[in-house]
């Protein structure tokens, strides 16, 4: 799941002009969300039916599942996650798991949690600060996360959409051989919350280098 880049109401529709300023008539907060850096100085609050978006674009976009047609090639090669064959066959399978766990992970990360909750589900970045300062702000963003009032609040829809998405995959996996069990899904879901914090350490350094 990668939100680090998704901001909205901050362009104009697709084909319009890139220069930032909205076309006339447009309420701003209504605008379609678009692929834009994220910063605290253009940051607003999703809407329901954006966060919903967040959700639906990821599944739709080619370069979701070419990422995940990547990883399962990856699986196959290095015998991970075994219990799902070898082959063409191997390689087919772990792709449709892999598509799964997508949907399953954005819907409850990305749209249902942040609308029960009322928290905005992408990564923000720290406009200013110290390196040490920086660094410890994105490893902070897996627990803490700003609300839709633009408070700063606990990373519920995060936590419990990982942990709830962990034991869902379980359920499933399960069936075609996977371990299941409490141990094993909260043991996923910290690897699960481990790479988000690694991921948001990547994109600070990706963002000090600008």
């Amino acid at each position: 799941m990668d939100l680090h880049l998704f901001a909205a109401g901050d362009t104009q529709a697709a084909g319009g002009s890139s220069s930032g300023s909205q076309p006339q008539g447009k309420n701003p907060s209504r605008a379609h969300s678009y692929p834009i850096e994220l910063t605290s100085a253009n940051w607003r609050p999703l809407s329901h039916s954006e966060k919903f978006r967040l959700f639906s674009r990821d599944l739709l976009q080619w370069e979701t599942h070419l990422s995940l047609a990547i990883d399962a090639g990856l699986s196959l090669a290095t015998s991970d996650r075994f219990f799902l064959g070898r082959g063409g066959y191997g390689f087919l399978r772990r792709t449709g798991f892999n598509v799964a766990d997508e949907a399953n992970e954005m819907f409850f990360g990305a749209f249902l949690f942040p609308t029960l909750f009322h928290e905005d589900p992408r990564y923000i970045p720290m406009d200013h600060g110290t390196r040490r300062a920086r660094i410890a702000y994105a490893l902070s963003r897996v627990v803490l996360t700003r609300n839709d009032a633009g408070g700063t609040e606990l990373n519920k829809s995060l936590v419990l959409g990982t942990i709830v998405f962990s034991a869902i995959s379980s359920a499933y996996y399960s069936p075609v051989g996977g371990s299941t069990g409490a141990g094993v899904i909260f043991a996923n879901a910290g690897i699960s919350l481990a790479s988000v914090a690694g991921f948001n350490l990547f994109k600070r350094s990706e963002e000090r280098r600008v």
